[in-house]
């Protein structure tokens, strides 16, 4: 049975990689996302590579980019490390968006590969949170709509 994928094929699977990587920021999707428009566009020059080539261009560039997006990332981590900041520390001014409530002041939820608690005032999910300080280990989070009211109101006086 023959096979032929198109440079078009490839782009449209990148623009799934770019969602997501919008749903779940790790990085490896974002690698994936360069690789396949990358393939794509050698699949114009090139229609007719086969498929197991196509398949192992993707492999590669993925690998590569995901190898130094992780070097970069654990870095950036060693560097803060190295200044006395805590994992916790490197938190505080985020932004993310809940994806289970706070219910009665305690939540959790998974950022970067790792499990954090939370707390702050009863939140739906799906509400936009920032990080504001810590209490231990526990991330203290408040809605940005309330924090950015809250700046617009002392900046009017």
């Amino acid at each position: 049975m023959y096979i032929q994928i198109e440079f078009w094929h490839w782009w449209v699977l990148a623009l799934c990689f770019v969602v997501l990587e919008a749903m779940i920021p790790s990085g490896v999707f974002f690698a994936m996302t360069i690789a396949a428009a990358v393939l794509g566009a050698v699949i114009m020059q090139f229609p007719y590579l086969e498929v197991s080539p196509q398949l192992g261009i993707f492999a590669t560039i993925t690998m590569t980019l995901t190898l130094i997006i992780a070097r970069r990332k654990r870095a950036q981590y060693q560097a803060a490390l190295a200044q006395g900041e805590s994992p916790a520390q490197l938190m505080i001014g985020k932004e993310f968006e809940l994806n289970s409530p706070i219910q009665n002041g305690f939540g959790e939820i998974k950022l970067d590969g790792q499990h954090w608690s939370l707390k702050g005032p009863s939140i739906k999910s799906g509400t936009l949170v920032r990080v504001l300080q810590l209490d231990g280990e526990m991330l203290m989070v408040m809605p940005v709509d309330i924090i950015k009211q809250h700046e617009k109101e002392q900046a009017e006086k």
